[in-house]
């Protein structure tokens, strides 16, 4: 029969919430049934760190913790790893959009074209 899939799934402050193994459990099931993936997480950055976020160079089995729940992930890598082409990745500053969130937060965003 025809193959049905989804043309976007979102992650809008929910990956954060999950351990590398659930994520990868969630991304198994979903690259056979989304076109297009899109993160846009909003996580404290800016307080917590020294450096500028780099979020590609966070290993994919070990989330950067930024509170006791709150886990960064590499999305790009993520994405890659399934078999989504990574269309765009970038920290976004809180300034981005026009709704008001605390300054020391960042907007962590990836997109994914699926090339199964």
């Amino acid at each position: 029969g025809k193959k049905h899939m989804f043309d976007y799934i979102i992650f809008n402050r929910t990956a954060a919430l999950m351990n590398h193994n659930e994520l990868f459990s969630y991304m198994g099931c979903l690259q056979v049934l989304a076109k297009n993936i899109c993160f846009m997480e909003v996580a404290k950055t800016t307080s917590l760190m020294t450096t500028a976020l780099d979020v590609r160079s966070i290993p994919l089995d070990k989330p950067l913790k930024i509170f006791n729940l709150i886990r960064i992930h590499n999305y790009p890598a993520l994405l890659e790893k399934y078999g989504f082409e990574v269309v765009d990745a970038a920290v976004l500053p809180p300034t981005t959009f026009n709704q008001y969130f605390v300054p020391d937060h960042q907007f962590l965003f990836a997109v994914g074209r699926n090339t199964n």
